[in-house]
């Protein structure tokens, strides 16, 4: 499903500074490289992404006009199962869920991938859940605009999982599957998407999913400023003691 990773301890240089090795946290850590992909970027691959809250604007509309616009999506496509998808990134922890009909499904992935990459974790995910099962009708429902953009306009630089679940998609579409894509405003009391934002900040289970080289790279970046902080600061500590 993530194609070539590459254990990350091939990534880190030995550095003599080791408690900031110490503190990386990084030893089963798999990275998907950014390689080239056989998908070509000017083809759509089939994906359909639905925006159909894009012309309001959620400053100005009230909750109960989002609910009831996606009640009246839901009657269109009823005959669409929903999965909600989310993910979540704090201090401490990165995380996503998935939200199905009779099920749901929450991990907690490396600390160093990015709230976007938690995002398109969660949706590469939810295809995979429902690889197994026979062909049928999906709709994933997301409230990253970023990663569902980010699908439908792909290109050299674009996020290495989001060409997974291109070729996902299309693995499952030549199986018989029809999937759709639609972006949901968070926190306006679509009680799908509600579930799934908190089972993604409440996770506890830990997956080790390959993470971007770009969020590996940001993770040991800061932290290494972190911890040259704190000795800077220590340092500076002693000489004022020393006056």
């Amino acid at each position: 499903m993530f194609g070539s990773a590459w254990p990350i301890l091939a990534l880190v240089p030995q550095n003599p500074n080791q408690s900031i090795n110490n503190n990386l946290s990084l030893e089963d850590l798999l990275v998907v490289p950014n390689l080239k992909h056989h998908l070509a970027p000017w083809k759509s691959h089939g994906l359909k992404f639905l925006n159909l809250f894009k012309t309001f604007d959620k400053a100005n509309t009230a909750p109960e006009v989002y609910q009831q616009l996606f009640a009246d999506h839901r009657d269109v496509y009823h005959n669409f199962i929903p999965i909600f998808t989310d993910g979540s990134k704090s201090y401490l922890s990165t995380s996503f869920a998935c939200v199905f009909i009779n099920s749901t499904l929450s991990f907690q992935i490396h600390s160093s991938s990015s709230i976007f990459t938690a995002e398109i974790t969660a949706i590469l995910h939810a295809l995979s859940e429902i690889s197994s099962g026979s062909p049928d009708n999906y709709i994933i429902y997301s409230d990253s605009l970023s990663a569902l953009e980010s699908m439908t306009s792909l290109h050299r630089f674009s996020h290495p999982l989001t060409f997974n679940i291109l070729e996902f998609h299309d693995h499952l579409t030549c199986k018989g599957f029809s999937i759709l894509f639609c972006w949901i405003p968070s926190h306006v009391g679509i009680s799908g998407n509600e579930l799934a934002d908190n089972l993604a900040k409440s996770a506890i289970i830990s997956l080790n999913f390959p993470v971007s080289v770009n969020d590996v790279k940001k993770y040991i970046l800061n932290l290494s400023c972190t911890e040259n902080g704190k000795l800077n600061g220590i340092i500076k500590t002693i000489k004022l003691h020393s006056i």
